[in-house]
């Protein structure tokens, strides 16, 4: 990405693209109806996320944040009055094995060999005084 630049010794990292994602978020959900971003709004974004955007990649970065915006309201316009909701896009379904105790119990066997063992418990030295 060429339009970001480290802001305040800070690396940029898959963390700050999630926080400016969230902070488009923002934009989605408590302003009505937002359009297009402009150079006010991205700079605003990038004191949220802490991620410094050049002068001159304001208006590209702009442009690209809109058009994310333009899917969002793409999608929110969809119809989806009488669609079920789905747990799983595919109707597969899992092959779950049964829920069957497999291992025997062999606390008995391991205490055997633990160097300290008091009431079934295994004892180890203090480490915290």
């Amino acid at each position: 990405m060429d339009f970001v630049e480290r802001k305040k010794g800070r690396e940029f990292s898959r963390e700050g693209l999630n926080m400016l994602f969230y902070a488009v978020k923002f934009f989605i959900f408590y302003w009505e109806r937002v359009v297009s971003l402009g150079k006010t709004e991205v700079e605003y974004i990038s004191r949220l996320t802490q991620i410094e955007v050049r002068e001159e990649a304001v208006d590209g970065v702009a442009q690209k944040l809109s058009s994310i915006l333009e899917l969002f309201a793409q999608m929110e316009a969809a119809d989806t009055e009488n669609v079920e909701p789905m747990a799983h896009p595919l109707d597969a379904v899992q092959r779950l094995r049964p829920d069957v105790v497999m291992e025997v119990d062999q606390h008995e066997k391991l205490q055997a060999i633990a160097p300290a063992v008091a009431e079934a418990h295994y004892l180890v030295p203090q480490v915290i005084e």
